[in-house]
């Protein structure tokens, strides 16, 4: 209807004394027309099925199916390569999360899930051992995954990390390590790949952030890095603490700190774990 109001609108002006149908039927005549040749095969009779001639249609049909089923694999094969690497870092007891437990913090696990299908950062944190942060970062990275399936693909594709999840030691320790890389010390590679496994994967999970300071500069660097990158790119993180946002402020780098709290403070929804409050 649009194409047609457009030619109406553009159309040189007819005699007069024609009707309205036949200036309709001029400007339908006008109109470009579709393609003259099956663009398979270059072919008779393209309008068969999508532009396909009778021999193709069937052909193309089975292309479409057979894209279909191998992309169905590569869903599979990267859904199961995400749980596998969840299996690989994440203890048998954590994975072994009993929601019916009577220790397991059902109320903050109910006001987590309510906001699942929300925001891409949360910020869990808890004075308290034992109130389940932990559990519940991993039971939210199952149900990420779960929710994700149709970005499998794209995990893939882009060479990402579908998850990587990091304790506060090893994070930090990675950022020091990184840090001596940089000044061209090769043997730390490694700790450079983990870095930007961090800053480029599709989920992370930074459990007990704080847990070892971050006072260091290099420290403080990795950290905005993986902050910036992962704000930008709008990828979704999970942080576990035994304390707010703003009590960052006094385990940071002066460097850095300032940018990071309210980097934080804009993108993460808080969970107090030591609030039964649902």
């Amino acid at each position: 209807m649009n194409t047609i109001i457009e030619h109406l609108t553009k159309s040189e002006p007819t005699k007069r004394g024609m009707s309205s149908l036949d200036k309709l039927s001029a400007i339908i005549d006008s109109m470009p027309s579709g393609p003259e040749a099956c663009i398979s095969c270059n072919g008779d009779n393209p309008w068969y099925g999508d532009g396909y001639c009778e021999t193709c249609y069937p052909k193309s049909q089975q292309g479409i199916a057979e894209k279909n089923r191998r992309d169905s694999e590569i869903w599979k094969d990267s859904i199961e390569s995400a749980h596998a690497i969840l299996a690989r870092i994440v203890s048998p007891e954590i994975r072994e999360t009993d929601r019916n437990h009577p220790e397991f913090n059902a109320s903050c696990y109910a006001r987590v899930k309510q906001a699942w299908e929300g925001p891409e950062w949360m910020w869990f944190h808890s004075k308290l051992s034992g109130r389940s942060k932990t559990r519940i970062a991993y039971l939210y990275a199952l149900h990420w995954i779960a929710q994700h399936g149709q970005q499998a693909i794209r995990w893939r594709e882009t060479g990402c990390e579908p998850v990587v999840w990091l304790d506060g030691d090893r994070f930090s320790e990675a950022c020091r390590l990184r840090h001596q890389f940089s000044l061209g010390q090769s043997i730390q590679s490694h700790a450079h790949d983990l870095i930007e496994a961090a800053k480029n994967c599709h989920l992370l999970v930074l459990d007990d952030l704080t847990k070892r300071k971050m006072a260091t500069e290099s420290v403080s660097d990795g950290f905005w890095e993986v902050i910036k990158l992962r704000h930008e790119w709008k990828r979704a993180t999970i942080f576990t603490d035994n304390g707010p946002i703003e009590g960052l402020a006094e385990v940071l780098h002066d460097k850095h700190a300032p940018y990071i709290i309210r980097r934080l403070a804009e993108r993460c929804i808080e969970f107090d774990f030591d609030n039964q409050a649902a």
